[in-house]
């Protein structure tokens, strides 16, 4: 196929890198399936039966088994019930399914080692994810669409046929005599991505047959726009302190980048236009000592003449962390307002269990005892800090501002290091080689 893109390209590691494929039987997946078997990389495929649709999902299930086996390639499976995951969690169906589809994609790539994850999400797809956008309010970012490429997990995610149409993968799976499954509940027009599909995606395309490619075209031009104007304000801020930005820089800076430093600045989740149109009041005022409080406990405030990031909770540690060594069980930090517990995932630490009731959040790695240099210990960030990421030593500076990391969890956020520097940047990075064939589990609980 010509709009297929060849996975080294899309995810700079090299042509031979195992790749686990998002595998569901239909058309897009089982047309990728062909392809990257032809591509010769490892293959694994994984496969999520959500308990939604009943027999028929069981039989989509069977199917990717059956496919995986005729192949000769290893097939991770996940069955669920998302109905009761949604109801427990208060969330959409659709939501809960993606977060458990991708939950169980990063556990078998974390387990396997496999770097690389492929999903067949399509240009279709994206013009009918740019059309939802649009509908529903959005920025640059927003109308940038799917990415072909982004971190995920310890790896990255690719989307090699992100350029080729619905009619060319359906074309491509009837001339190679390609049999897939079909899932009904993409034909209930009650849902809204279904209605862009079948309703206003076909009356754009009698506009102009060619509607879904330059909807693809316009996306890939405001990714690079975007991308221009993030690192622009990544670069402004490089220049400034940890945890904030002078007044007259920020006011300084063209509207486009004064939003993108505000939204490195703070973080996830983002902000909305009126928390940014406030944050801007608030530096043009200068006032001294003034705060503003933001969803998520994040709060700003001025002092001495620079808009700083801070945390609105009184939970939230304030003072750094000297080098404290980390052995099997729990280890509290910053007077019990965090706490870290490395056990094994098949005999649980006690804490563990208890932890989860008591803190808000938790963030989980798995590494391999034997890669530990000299033992372990927990620090908070010093300056020139890096981590080695596919093989060259990076600033974790640099790697937390691509992360969106809240500065104000930046300075805080214990390092899980040994002899050889650090191991774990939560929410950021993880070594090389770490968590290779791991037999420890870590969670940071704040």
């Amino acid at each position: 196929m010509t709009h297929f893109t060849e996975p080294h390209l899309l995810s700079g590691l090299p042509k031979d890198t195992p790749i686990l494929l998002a595998l569901s039987g239909g058309a897009d997946s089982r047309a990728l399936l062909h392809m990257l078997l032809s591509y010769g990389a490892p293959l694994a495929v994984a496969h999520v039966e959500h308990g939604i649709r009943g027999e028929s999902s069981l039989r989509d299930l069977k199917f990717c088994e059956k496919l995986a086996k005729e192949a000769g390639i290893p097939f991770y499976a996940l069955q669920t019930d998302i109905p009761a995951l949604a109801k427990q969690n208060r969330m959409g169906l659709e939501e809960q399914a993606r977060a458990e589809r991708y939950r169980f994609f990063e556990t078998v790539m974390r387990e396997q080692s496999i770097p690389i994850l492929a999903t067949a999400h399509n240009a279709t797809d994206n013009a009918e994810t740019l059309l939802f956008r649009m509908v529903r309010g959005t920025g640059l970012s927003g109308l940038s669409g799917i990415a072909p490429a982004r971190p995920f997990g310890n790896g990255v995610l690719i989307r090699p046929l992100l350029e080729a149409t619905k009619e060319e993968i359906l074309a491509y799976c009837e001339k190679n005599a390609l049999d897939f499954v079909t899932d009904e509940t993409n034909e209930d027009i009650s849902f809204a991505r279904n209605r862009i599909r079948h309703n206003l995606l076909p009356e754009l395309t009698a506009l102009n047959g060619e509607a879904v490619r330059h909807m693809s075209e316009l996306c890939r031009t405001l990714r690079e726009d975007e991308a221009c104007l993030t690192d622009a304000a990544r670069q402004a801020l490089e220049k400034e302190e940890e945890n904030g930005v002078a007044l007259a820089t920020l006011m300084g800076l063209p509207p486009a980048i004064q939003n993108r430093v505000l939204a490195l600045l703070f973080g996830e989740p983002p902000l909305s236009a009126k928390n940014r149109e406030e944050l801007l009041s608030l530096a043009a005022r200068g006032i001294p000592h003034a705060s503003l409080d933001l969803p998520n406990a994040r709060r700003a405030r001025v002092e001495n003449g620079r808009l700083l990031a801070t945390v609105a909770s009184e939970n939230a540690p304030t003072q750094m962390l000297a080098p404290t060594p980390v052995t099997l069980g729990a280890t509290a930090l910053f007077d019990e307002k965090m706490l870290l517990v490395l056990d094994r995932e098949a005999s649980p630490h006690e804490m563990w269990k208890s932890a989860k009731n008591i803190y808000k959040n938790a963030t989980t790695i798995y590494i391999n005892s034997d890669r530990i240099r000299n033992g372990l210990f927990v620090r908070t960030r010093q300056a020139g800090d890096t981590v080695l990421l596919h093989g060259q030593h990076k600033k974790l500076r640099k790697l937390q501002n691509e992360a969106a990391l809240p500065l104000s969890l930046r300075t805080h956020l214990p390092l899980l290091c040994d002899k050889e520097g650090i191991l774990w940047a939560p929410l950021t990075a993880l070594r090389d080689g770490i968590g290779e064939n791991a037999n420890l589990r870590v969670t940071l609980f704040y």
